[in-house]
């Protein structure tokens, strides 16, 4: 299997629809986080980590996501001539990260939901990792999110997921203090993702251990933790080892327990290794299907 990812897949076709009316209209992707939309936020942390294949899943009424990525020559003319010359540089900036992460759009086929976009985007992978992540989320840290994920698939290689902890006392990990209260910026936990439990929704070949990644430098805090009565929103890992210096090796993901039934203080965030045997087992699951124990 190659150790190399090149490649990565942001799912923007879902409907928004916890933000109806606004975003009848205006794509939850687009939606500004300071001066850029959330999903450019997205790009740049791949493009920063050396991803050079972008694919976006897309669905009828995303074309405003098109759109902000394009190079548009005559608005860049246009400023020059005001001597905008700033607003023009960015602009300019913007429409070039489609060609530095070769930005492609891809129609969702199938039902919506965090498996289809996979399947969509892997028809052309081969036996390559993929970075997978959702534009829901903004990371700020030293060392980007998907750096971390792509170096615990290198380590590893297995599965990948980000992690946050919930919000118990700072405790010291391998000379880090994991502060997830939100007063240090940086890095969620990442986490990676064993292939043998069948209760996980994303899982690789059975023959598989996996491992988190370690946190990177005094900046690698998870800026917020998940309160544990906010368990029933993500999906918890079961783990089954902590190997200290952020370093969990997990066997499962329940998706969305009730706080009393939650197996772990982490919760998914939003950011995969998605590898050739999570890519086997979606196949042969059936519409609405969750793996079994």
């Amino acid at each position: 299997m190659s150790t190399t990812i090149r490649r990565a897949v942001i799912p923007a076709a879902g409907l928004g629809s916890r933000l109806l009316p606004l975003t009848k209209a205006t794509p939850k992707e687009m939606l500004p986080v300071g001066d850029k939309p959330v999903i450019e936020h997205t790009v740049r942390e791949l493009v920063a980590s050396g991803v050079t294949d972008i694919t976006i899943v897309v669905s009828g009424g995303k074309g405003l996501i098109q759109d902000h990525f394009r190079p548009n020559l005559a608005l860049v003319a246009q400023l020059r001539a005001d001597g905008r010359n700033a607003y023009a540089d960015a602009v300019e900036e913007v429409g070039d990260l489609s060609r530095r992460g070769h930005i492609t759009y891809l129609d969702q086929h199938g039902p919506y939901g965090n498996g289809t976009p996979v399947l969509n985007a892997a028809r052309n992978l081969g036996d390559e990792p993929m970075l997978v992540l959702w534009p829901d989320d903004v990371f700020v840290a030293g060392t980007p999110r998907a750096q971390q994920l792509i170096k615990a698939y290198e380590a590893t290689s297995c599965p990948v997921l980000a992690l946050m902890p919930v919000t118990p006392p700072p405790r010291k990990r391998g000379g880090f203090s994991l502060d997830p209260t939100g007063s240090h910026d940086g890095q969620a936990l990442t986490a990676a993702e064993a292939g043998s439990q069948r209760t996980t929704p994303l899982r690789g070949s059975e023959s598989q251990d996996a491992f988190p990644a370690r946190p990177e430098g005094p900046d690698s805090h998870a800026r917020s933790g998940m309160d544990p009565a906010d368990s029933h929103r993500y999906g918890v890992p079961v783990v089954k080892e902590d190997l200290n210096d952020g370093l969990l090796r997990i066997t499962g993901l329940v998706e969305k327990p009730q706080p009393q039934d939650a197996p772990s203080a982490y919760a998914a965030i939003g950011g995969y290794v998605v590898t050739l045997g999570i890519v086997d087992e979606l196949l042969a699951q059936e519409v609405g299907e969750t793996p079994s124990a």
